[in-house]
């Protein structure tokens, strides 16, 4: 549990430390991390999110079943996305998009934008109800109440991510990248 406790503080602490250096900042700040990120920085954002809680608890199962070869559903996409966020940065920075919509009207015509972004809304829908459902879980094993569990980790999550919000994904990407690595 001490270790738990002292990832978050430090999540926490680096959040705290971005948000009191750029208090005010613009909405690109917030979020798009004034389009400053660099390939590695956000490879590994994407990487982190990849394996992130939903997809390792995900995969258990389908790990214990099929063994290592399991590995290769997360490890082929986490491959893809470093390689994604080096080939196309600098295209999705010019484009000057908030969104995967924004930048996929920008590129391809406002035609497509609804049908996309209802996709990716329903997407990320489920992405997040797997990291709180994962986190939740997680939780719950120190409270001994799903409930409890669910609503810090919900606190937790949505706490950090308006007080930082892209910056603070970009920043703790590689840290969570080494934390999970290291087990």
């Amino acid at each position: 549990m001490i270790w738990l406790v002292l990832y978050i503080v430090l999540l926490f602490g680096i959040g705290v430390h971005h948000w009191f250096r750029h208090r005010g900042a613009s909405l690109d700040g917030f979020v798009v991390y004034d389009r400053q990120a660099g390939g590695f920085s956000v490879g590994m954002s994407l990487v982190a999110l990849a394996f992130g809680a939903s997809s390792v608890f995900g995969l258990a199962g389908y790990a214990y079943q099929y063994n290592l070869n399991a590995i290769w559903w997360t490890l082929s996409g986490a491959i893809f996305l470093v390689v994604l966020a080096y080939t196309f940065l600098d295209t999705v920075w010019r484009v000057r998009g908030y969104t995967i919509g924004d930048i996929i009207a920008r590129v391809f015509g406002d035609n497509i934008r609804l049908l996309v972004s209802a996709v990716l809304f329903l997407a990320w829908l489920m992405v997040l109800a797997g990291q709180i459902i994962a986190g939740g879980n997680i939780l719950t094993q120190f409270l001994g109440d799903q409930s409890w569990g669910y609503g810090l980790f919900t606190l937790i999550f949505t706490a950090y991510s308006l007080l930082v919000g892209q910056a603070g994904t970009v920043k703790t990407g590689f840290l969570q990248v080494v934390v999970m690595v290291a087990g």
